[in-house]
């Protein structure tokens, strides 16, 4: 909440809006919160804890912009997450540089890019941007 409050203030300042009144302020507010939830991705299983960093719960890993980290899964999805993920990477010599998620968009870090399918038919924006920039 409190990032959000920073981030109001900013765009206030920015584009001269010192002056609102709160129900001027509020507006602004609900639309920001609005263009958040429009751009956010669906389904709870695939989530970003930070900037920079993906998990995806029901795949069972977090990754980062060079693939699939070991240390954010511990620390986002438990021990558990981790040595599951260790397992396949050393059973199937997995390679962890890109990955599809359960809700089927798939990352390449080589091409730090996140498209709409693992055939690479479309770039994501909105997962790229999180993942990547």
């Amino acid at each position: 909440m409190k990032k959000t409050a920073l981030m109001i203030a900013a765009t206030a300042m920015i584009f001269g809006l010192s002056g609102c009144t709160d129900a001027e302020m509020a507006q602004v507010e609900k639309g920001m919160k609005d263009a958040q939830q429009q751009n956010a991705p669906r389904g709870g299983a695939v989530y970003f804890p930070e900037r920079g960093i993906v998990c995806d719960k029901k795949a069972g890993f977090c990754a980062d912009s060079t693939g699939i980290s070991m240390g954010y899964t511990k620390e986002y999805l438990g021990q558990a997450a981790q040595d599951k993920m260790m397992g396949y990477v050393e059973k199937d010599h997995m390679e962890t540089g890109s990955y599809t998620m359960s809700n089927g968009v798939y990352c390449d870090s080589a091409a730090r890019a996140c498209y709409n399918n693992k055939w690479k038919e479309r770039v994501d924006s909105y997962y790229t941007s999180m993942l990547f920039r």
